[in-house]
């Protein structure tokens, strides 16, 4: 589809203890998720009453991660947006809001002494101007 873009990636991180006779099959590293898929879209508006502007979206997902037993978190999602204008071919602007639905998770998986939160609700209003 003319205008429209999309980016996306899975990865797999499928580690096991090999070697270990106590935790041999166990995940080699908690704190990595197995399963991480991002996505990403935006189209830009070409001709009409819309021309000029552009729309984005995208989502992060991420499977469950853990430091021990007790401290694990579940997966989640974050989700995206983006709206954009170009006014000319010198000058755009972009709105952006990331954690739309201001999802409350760790970075970084829980832990008694160190849990870094993850990014709250956020919007940025970026002008750019080239020459």
């Amino acid at each position: 589809m003319p205008n429209l873009d999309v980016i996306a990636g899975y990865t797999l991180a499928n580690t096991r203890n090999v070697s270990s006779p106590s935790t041999q099959g166990q995940a080699y590293d908690g704190e990595t998720p197995q399963h991480l898929f991002k996505i990403w879209s935006t189209y830009r508006f070409t001709q009409g009453p819309l021309e000029g502007f552009t729309l984005g979206g995208g989502a992060y997902f991420q499977s469950s991660t853990y430091r021990t037993t007790s401290y694990v978190q579940g997966g989640y999602t974050v989700f995206s947006a983006k709206l954009g204008y170009q006014f000319n071919r010198y000058l755009s602007a972009d709105l952006s809001f990331d954690n739309l639905f201001d999802k409350q998770y760790f970075a970084r998986a829980p832990y008694t002494i160190y849990s870094e939160y993850g990014a709250p609700r956020s919007v940025m209003l970026t002008l750019r101007a080239t020459y």
